[in-house]
């Protein structure tokens, strides 16, 4: 259904930038970003279809894991009962 990918490498070699790059959180200054052959170099980061967890990640401290989990499907306004089933299953 999905994929998993992993950026490693030295302090200081780009990883960040990178990622930040491909979820639309920083312009690339050259070149382009394909995703499943699509460009999306230019596409707003809501419209991506990625997901990106970084090393340091922030929850929302007031909310549950549920509700923290929940967030990001309800954002992309995803039908409550496929967010539940979702969820439920993480």
């Amino acid at each position: 259904k999905g994929e998993f990918v992993s950026l490693l490498g030295p302090s200081g070699c780009g990883k960040t930038t990178t990622l930040q790059m491909i979820a639309g959180f920083v312009d690339v200054t050259s070149g382009r970003i394909a995703l499943g052959g699509r460009d999306i170099t230019h596409a707003k980061p809501n419209t991506r279809g990625l997901g990106v967890v970084f090393q340091s990640y922030a929850l929302f401290p007031h909310m549950s894991v549920r509700a923290n989990v929940s967030f990001g499907l309800e954002m992309r306004r995803m039908p409550r009962a496929e967010r539940e089933e979702r969820v439920a299953a993480a």
